[in-house]
Parts: C-alpha cells; sequence; structure tokens
C-alpha cells in the first residue's frame, strides 16, 4: 500500500497541493464618495518582486464581485504573479451600476481609478510599468477610456464585448503606442460589432501598426 501511495504521489503532485492567493474586500474615499473593490493578492506575490496589476472592470448592472468569477484570472495570477483589482462602480441615473465613460455627469471614475492605483502602489511593490485594465462591455469601454485619458499609467488594454466611444475617441489623448486586444462576436445584439472598427481603426493608426 505504501508502495503505491508512493506512486501516486509521483504520478499525481498537484492533487490537493495548489495554493490560493489573498482575496480583500476593501473602499477607499474619492471624492468624498466611499469608493469600494476587490482586491487577488496571488500566493506568488512578495514584496521583494514587483508585480504587475490588472484592473478588471465588470460591465453594465454587474458588480465587483460577479466580475471576479466571470472574468476569471485568479488561477493565471497564481502562477504568472500579477495582482488583480476588481473596482466597483456606482449608479447611473436609472440606478445602474456602471463606468462613466462620458456619459454621466458628477462620477470621477478616471480619478478613482488613478486614487486607487496610486494607493495600491503604496501597499504593494507594484510594476508600475506593466498596469493593464481589461473589463466586459461598459468595463471594456471603461478600458478604453481609460487608455486615453490615463494613458501615462495603461500599459495596455483588453475589452470583451466593448467598444471606443465616439466620445472616447474625440478626447483620447494617448503619449505612447497601446496593446488593444478586443474579443467579440460578429452576432453580439447588443454592443454591435460595427461599433468597435472605428476605435480599433484608431489605435490601429496610432500604434502605426
Amino acid at each position: 500500500n505504501m508502495k503505491k501511495l508512493l506512486i501516486l504521489l509521483l504520478f499525481c503532485p498537484m492533487i490537493g497541493l495548489s495554493q490560493q492567493g489573498l482575496t480583500i474586500v476593501d473602499s477607499l474615499i474619492h471624492n468624498g464618495v466611499s469608493r469600494s473593490y476587490i482586491l487577488y493578492i496571488p500566493a506568488s506575490y512578495t514584496s521583494n518582486v514587483a508585480s504587475p496589476l490588472v484592473f478588471n472592470f465588470h460591465g453594465l448592472t454587474s458588480d465587483a464581485n460577479s466580475q471576479m468569477w466571470y472574468g476569471d484570472f485568479r488561477g493565471i495570477a497564481d502562477t504568472a504573479n500579477f495582482i488583480i483589482v476588481h473596482p466597483q462602480g456606482l449608479l447611473n441615473n436609472l440606478g445602474q451600476t456602471h463606468w462613466n465613460v462620458g456619459q454621466s455627469a458628477g462620477i470621477d471614475d478616471v480619478g478613482f481609478t488613478e486614487t486607487l492605483l496610486d494607493f495600491l502602489s503604496t501597499q504593494y511593490n507594484i510594476n508600475l510599468d506593466r498596469v493593464y485594465s481589461t473589463g466586459m462591455s461598459n468595463g471594456g469601454y471603461m478600458s478604453y477610456h481609460l487608455a486615453c485619458t490615463l494613458n501615462d499609467k495603461i500599459a495596455a488594454i483588453a475589452s470583451v464585448t466593448g467598444a471606443m466611444s465616439q466620445y472616447t475617441q474625440i478626447i483620447c489623448n494617448p503619449v505612447h503606442p497601446t496593446p488593444v486586444l478586443e474579443i467579440h462576436g460578429t452576432a453580439d445584439a447588443i454592443v454591435s460589432f460595427n461599433t468597435i472598427l472605428s476605435g480599433l481603426q484608431y489605435w490601429y493608426n496610432y500604434n502605426n501598426c
């Protein structure tokens, strides 16, 4: 029996041995409003090594916790050693959680993102040259918005079913070539595939592809 057990351990070294990181639910005050977020610190994190940071933005009507599970990067973070932050959006005038990419007066989500990044940089050893943004739908719109309005702090973005709004494109003022990934279905009935083409062309031109 002992021999069989040793053979099992030799052939299955990872069973039951996977490490999990630390999930932290926290908040900070920005513009007098309490803004919440969920942070994931991988088990591989060490303060001796600067880690990349990924912003993972939820979609319209969704929330940080749902996005943490729906667009789940935690397993990858454990092996690739990057920190993930899932910010929580505020309510729009219809009572829906959202990210303001120019449609909501008085909500400064860009400022919130920058404040959150600055705060996390004081708490953890973050590689400020490797800060990324991704998101689902409205979270994808937000990632494009950050690529334009916080470009000096965002290295690259990825959008899933999102797009770059016309407003974002008009005000876009990047300072460095910015890798962009768009994952989109041609049958998308909420954010039409045609909606993404103008924004992709913008980055195609700016990045001199």
